[in-house]
């Protein structure tokens, strides 16, 4: 599927893996941009149950951004601070009420 410019470089059947490697053994994670979530593998590549794995998007919080994104956010002297600010272990709104 054909994306407009607007849509960044992502499309419907793009993936991400991130090989890692913990106590001697490596793991696969994979997230998707077609909204399936984030996948943990063992190095077989078999998929890890996610009660083995716990929440993906808390244990390995990132964010990816395109080079256009990044220059953007470059060219924004606030840009950096609001992805920081809205993080969740920032998240300046909550801290700003308590």
């Amino acid at each position: 599927m054909k994306h407009s410019e607007d849509d960044g470089v992502m499309l419907d059947d793009t993936e991400i893996l991130l090989e890692l490697q913990r106590r001697n053994k490596k793991y696969t994670l994979k997230w998707s941009y077609n909204g399936e979530g984030p996948t943990a593998f063992n190095e077989d590549m078999k998929p890890i149950p996610s009660d083995e794995v716990g929440i993906i998007n808390q244990r390995f919080p990132i964010s990816i951004f395109s080079q256009k994104q990044i220059n953007n956010l470059s060219s924004n002297s606030n840009g950096l601070l609001r992805i920081i600010d809205s993080s969740s272990k920032v998240n300046r709104i909550d801290w700003q009420s308590r």
